[in-house]
């Protein structure tokens, strides 16, 4: 089955997030919130406001967790040593503290 990433909340919708179409995760309403608004301050309006399931028709799946799911767009992206520019420079891993203080619930 093909899904789609909502641009807000990375939930894999059934249907493309066009016009119109909600996402049943964060409640983005396409072609209507995103309207003069970024997918960067939608989501974040969505991860200070606790991250609550949206839909009141489709419950969240059984092991549903937002944290995982919208945690993607703050990964920090990084290339490997093989792609580095410079081969003396050398990634190690790290640790990357969010300050974000948020209740993760469904509604």
């Amino acid at each position: 089955m093909v899904t789609f990433p909502c641009p807000i909340c990375n939930y894999q919708m059934d249907q493309e997030p066009v016009d119109w179409r909600y996402c049943p995760s964060c409640g983005t309403q396409f072609g209507y919130h995103d309207a003069g608004r970024s997918y960067e301050a939608l989501r974040h309006e969505w991860v200070r406001s606790g991250m609550l399931w949206w839909s009141p028709f489709r419950n969240p799946p059984v092991d549903w967790n937002p944290w995982e799911q919208v945690s993607v767009f703050y990964r920090p992206r990084i290339v490997s040593d093989e792609q580095s520019v410079d081969s003396r420079v050398r990634m190690r891993p790290a640790t990357v503290v969010l300050d974000l203080e948020v209740e993760v619930g469904v509604a």
